[in-house]
């Protein structure tokens, strides 16, 4: 609800089950209210940037490294939430639903999104770590596509692929083009990931 607090009934039931086995819960920050997306009709439209950086600031202050989870539940082995997945294949519509000439559309709008979710991120916890939106098919060219609509350089910690193959080979080989990308455009320690 616009203005309300945030419920997270939910999310604590899913990451206290995972603590209390002993797994890291690497979150996709993705969806928004039909009051906080830019195209309110859209089930998968972009978000507004400030309430999706509301909610990231929220959630890192509730699964963070000093969470009021961990201390409304010290019961609970503490595994803190290190990284945060800005959005899920936003070069895709199904995921990313916006007009091609739109501010909001890919590349750029996911670009200001991620620089914006960065810095969130990174003040809320100063352990904490950005990671893109997993990338599928040339995630490579998709990832130097967001380099040239500018602002992303140095606006994440980890790049996330997904490789949908079942050959050993092309993971590595994504892995390798993806750096590659990364090292063309001087974003150099950053890692990369395959998260699908």
């Amino acid at each position: 609800q616009r203005g309300g607090a945030f419920d997270f009934t939910q999310t604590d039931a899913l990451v206290g089950a995972a603590a209390r086995h002993g797994i890291g819960v690497l979150p996709v920050m993705q969806y928004a209210p039909g009051w906080a997306r830019a195209f309110p009709a859209e089930a998968a439209s972009p978000p507004l940037t400030g309430p999706y950086q509301a909610f990231l600031r929220a959630a890192i202050g509730r699964y963070g490294t000093r969470g009021s989870f961990w201390r409304a539940n010290p019961a609970v082995p503490r595994k803190a939430i290190r990284h945060w997945q800005v959005w899920n294949e936003p070069h895709f519509q199904g995921f990313w639903n916006a007009p091609g000439n739109s501010r909001y559309s890919f590349p750029r709008g996911y670009a200001r999104l991620l620089g914006a979710s960065n810095k969130t991120i990174h003040s809320a916890d100063r352990n904490a770590r950005t990671v893109t939106a997993g990338l599928f098919g040339a995630s490579w060219t998709r990832l130097a596509e967001l380099y040239r609509s500018g602002g992303v350089r140095r606006a994440f910690d980890v790049a996330a692929v997904h490789v949908y193959s079942d050959r050993a080979a092309n993971v590595l080989e994504t892995v390798r083009r993806t750096n590659a990308t990364m090292r063309r455009y001087k974003d150099t320690g950053n890692r990369v990931w395959v998260t699908e």
